[in-house]
């Protein structure tokens, strides 16, 4: 049986992901994880109160890690949402690992990228759309594919 860790944040976005998986991939168990980056204060307590009862709710396992994200950032010299990046996508991988998971689910807007190979797998962590590495990728794709043609197949709008 298929295992899949899915990212939660307790925002729409990772809440629709959290309660449409089960129809999206029929069959497959599911667990949750749920960073907490400690940089909202009572309000990022309150994300994870949420998340955790939702789990609760719904049977599921729930994966809580909270991380000094500004003393992380600090650091390394980096801003606080590549510090966040990172610090999310090593865990995942560590959970993904250690828990058995097939794969992570992770909501994300159509606006960050990934590199795929040939046959469609991802090569590296996906890359947010606002950073630097992307400046100037989409005028890139629209070389090969038409932007028309790439809201089609995506849903980015230009």
């Amino acid at each position: 049986m298929t295992r899949i860790l899915l990212a939660v944040s307790g925002g729409i976005d990772s809440m629709y992901l959290a309660n449409r998986a089960p129809e999206l991939f029929p069959g497959a168990r599911f667990a949750v994880a749920h960073c907490n980056f400690a940089l909202r204060g009572a309000e990022s307590d309150a994300d994870e109160a949420f998340v955790r009862a939702w789990c609760a709710e719904h049977g599921l396992e729930c994966f809580v890690k909270r991380f000094d994200t500004r003393g992380y950032a600090a650091e390394h010299g980096i801003s606080i949402e590549m510090a966040a990046r990172d610090l999310r996508y090593a865990w995942f991988a560590e959970l993904r690992r250690a828990g058995g998971f097939d794969a992570v689910g992770i909501d994300t807007w159509g606006v960050d990228f990934g590199l795929l190979d040939k046959d469609g797998r991802l090569l590296e962590n996906p890359v947010h759309y606002r950073d630097a590495r992307n400046v100037g990728m989409i005028e890139k794709a629209a070389e090969r594919i038409s932007k028309d043609r790439m809201y089609d197949l995506t849903g980015i709008q230009f």
